[in-house]
């Protein structure tokens, strides 16, 4: 399985109707809850990570984390046979929301 994001570090496109798994991966911030693609529509959370389907245009990941104001953070893709494509993180810092543009094609 190949990476559905293609990630050009203002925004993500990708193949409408392509699903895309995100997750974090931390030792002590945690994924507590995401909206695709409004804001408003909430997303399934299983452990840290999130799946949804692109919708066509322009569209927003917003994931919110908890944990503690010093930790190093990853959010990643997890693109299927332990491959994953790092999309954004942090050390030493915390993030309550990150925010993810995603436009379909």
């Amino acid at each position: 399985m190949a990476c559905s994001l293609n990630d050009d570090g203002l925004k993500c496109t990708a193949k409408t109707g392509s699903v895309v798994k995100v997750c974090v991966l931390s030792s002590a911030t945690n994924l507590v809850s995401a909206t695709y693609p409004d804001g408003a529509t909430a997303l399934t959370v299983a452990g840290d990570c999130t799946t949804f389907t692109v919708v066509a245009g322009n569209g927003l990941l917003v994931l919110n984390l908890a944990g503690p104001g010093h930790d190093s953070v990853e959010i990643v893709e997890d693109c299927g046979g332990g491959q994953t494509q790092h999309l954004f993180g942090y050390h030493d810092d915390f993030h309550p929301a990150l925010v993810f543009p995603i436009v379909g094609n």
